[in-house]
């Protein structure tokens, strides 16, 4: 797999789903939450990034050459968490206490798991598809 020349992190992540939902911090370093699809499952992912090399795995990465953008890649694949459906993504959601995670009573986080709930419910009820929901959560909120 070849990446572009400045690939995103948006780029890594789209080699294996498709992103639903992003809210970032509007930072020079922070998180990212994306809800995603890969056409089957569900799932969360979560990562921080920063502004130099030294903090941001990304820019790390495109230092290292393309091995260490495909193990990036990967990783982030592996931090994905999947459920296989929505209503059971809906209901991990639910159930998980979220304070005890890093950022987990951010505002940002509190208005990302908020969206993420009204779009599973919504494709769990059949009031949506997952195509619908990609190009409406264009608009990234918690910026």
């Amino acid at each position: 797999m070849t990446f572009p020349e400045y690939p995103s992190y948006e780029n890594l992540v789209g080699t294996f789903a498709t992103i639903l939902l992003k809210v970032d911090d509007n930072d020079y370093q922070g998180d990212s939450r994306l809800l995603l699809t890969d056409g089957f499952r569900f799932g969360l992912l979560f990562f921080g990034w920063g502004s130099c090399s030294g903090c941001d795995a990304l820019q790390s990465a495109q230092d290292d050459g393309e091995r260490a953008l495909r193990e990036l890649r990967d990783d982030l694949a592996n931090k994905t968490h999947w459920e296989d459906n929505a209503a059971a993504l809906a209901a991990y959601i639910e159930g998980k206490d979220w304070s005890l995670d890093l950022g987990g009573g951010s505002v940002a986080d509190a208005a990302f798991r908020a969206r993420t709930l009204e779009i599973l419910r919504d494709l769990a009820a059949g009031r949506t598809d997952a195509a619908t929901v990609e190009t409406a959560a264009t608009k990234q909120i918690g910026r």
